[in-house]
């Protein structure tokens, strides 16, 4: 589960922000909450407004930047290369040249990991991690300034060996983790069982990839048509018909191109409303609605059993209040699969005291020097739990609104 993730000079951000799924001790919507242990809670779910432009997607790029940092920088291929994951606050010359830093904490089996980084685009300048087991105080692991690394106890038998191997612009992490270190394996594979993103795997991936699981495994077939029936969309059925040789070269050179594949059953009825039969449609055909969906089925439940936190960004695209409601309450519901969902949406609908706690709530809004600035419902002094949010943010009462100012044409 993840606890809270912190980034600063990254795209819009430019000092420190921290997003936190700790919940507080308010008595709010107790099913939301899942437990880790006496003193922690973790919230199942968390929505993020602001206006146009504010910052609300580079959350979610910084989350999923880290993870693909952590993934790649033990490949070989990238030895002279930059770390293009390197994307600093462009609005203040004095940032420009300076480390991006991210941190993370999950937390996998009662055991909480801190584990962050600093970096350009030609090397990684820090790196630390931490483990707080239970009721126990933290323990170090490692700490590396540029090329100088200081272990913990529990850390020197794997990671003593390795330190010369690692590049400057590699991560320590993922170089112990790749010699199959057994604490860096676990933390490897725990922070990144925490973001599965639709931002970087686009829906030509999902689908292609899990055609083959539609095709074989009835079990996970039931589960899309089951979120889709849920959704009010009447099918019937869902094949995905085999992929020729031309689908597959297709797909290995344009992986975002989604094939053609799946069909959507539909039933057929005459006059009389009585059933006669079935037609079926390409997924293609169908709304944008249905489209999407679909597309988000195949991200929760492809993935259900291995991550843990899904990131999906403008989860309001194309889809009715009512059915973002039903998706945010599957995970508020699945009390024995406790999986997080964190996204980003402009719908003031399902922005209700019914839906989500304070602490779920999260603004981002821009200063006067175009930085973001993050920060949840529950720090705005005066919020009753009783509310009217949605009603009030659109007021401006939270910020995190356009401002607005009448257009005047030009003559010419």
């Amino acid at each position: 589960m993840l606890v809270d993730f912190t980034v600063a000079n990254y795209r819009s951000f430019n000092q420190p922000q921290t997003f936190s799924m700790i919940a507080d001790s308010t008595d709010e919507l107790p099913d939301n909450l899942i437990k880790i242990h006496d003193d922690l809670f973790l919230l199942r779910s968390a929505a993020i407004y602001g206006a146009n432009a504010s910052g609300k997607s580079n959350l979610l790029k910084a989350m999923d930047d880290f993870a693909s940092l952590i993934v790649r920088s033990a490949d070989s291929s990238r030895i002279d290369r930059p770390i293009r994951e390197y994307q600093p606050f462009l609005f203040n010359a004095a940032q420009a040249t300076k480390p991006t830093h991210f941190e993370i904490r999950v937390v996998s089996e009662e055991t909480i990991y801190r584990y962050g980084v600093e970096f350009t685009g030609k090397k990684v300048v820090g790196e630390w991690l931490y483990q707080k087991a239970g009721k126990k105080k933290e323990q170090i692991l490692f700490e590396r300034e540029n090329q100088t690394f200081q272990l913990g106890q529990l850390f020197k038998a794997e990671g003593s060996p390795l330190q010369d191997k690692v590049r400057e612009n590699a991560l320590f992490l993922s170089v112990c983790a790749q010699f199959k270190g057994e604490i860096s394996t676990k933390t490897y594979f725990s922070i990144l069982c925490h973001f599965i993103s639709e931002i970087s795997v686009g829906k030509g991936f999902f689908r292609n990839a899990n055609a083959e699981k539609i095709h074989s495994r009835p079990e996970f077939k039931q589960s899309i048509v089951a979120l889709l029936k849920s959704c009010d969309i009447h099918i019937a059925d869902l094949l995905a018909e085999p992929k020729s040789e031309a689908q597959k070269k297709s797909e290995f050179l344009d992986p975002d191109k989604p094939a053609n594949n799946y069909l959507l059953v539909h039933t057929l009825h005459d006059n009389s409303g009585q059933q006669v039969g079935q037609r079926s449609l390409p997924l293609e055909e169908e709304s944008e609605g249905t489209q999407r969906l679909f597309d988000l089925g195949l991200l929760f439940e492809s993935h259900k059993f291995f991550f843990k936190s899904f990131l999906v960004d403008e989860l309001d695209d194309s889809l009715h209040p009512l059915l973002q409601e039903n998706l945010v309450r599957l995970f508020h519901e699945r009390q024995r699969e406790p999986k997080q969902l964190i996204f980003t949406t402009h719908s003031t609908e399902i922005l209700t005291n019914k839906l989500f706690r304070r602490d779920q709530i999260w603004f981002t809004e821009k200063d006067e020097l175009g930085a973001t600035e993050l920060y949840s419902l529950l720090e705005i002094k005066g919020v009753r739990k009783d509310l009217s949010y949605g009603k009030n943010y659109l007021l401006g009462r939270f910020g995190a609104i356009p401002k607005v100012t009448p257009f005047e044409p030009s003559d010419g």
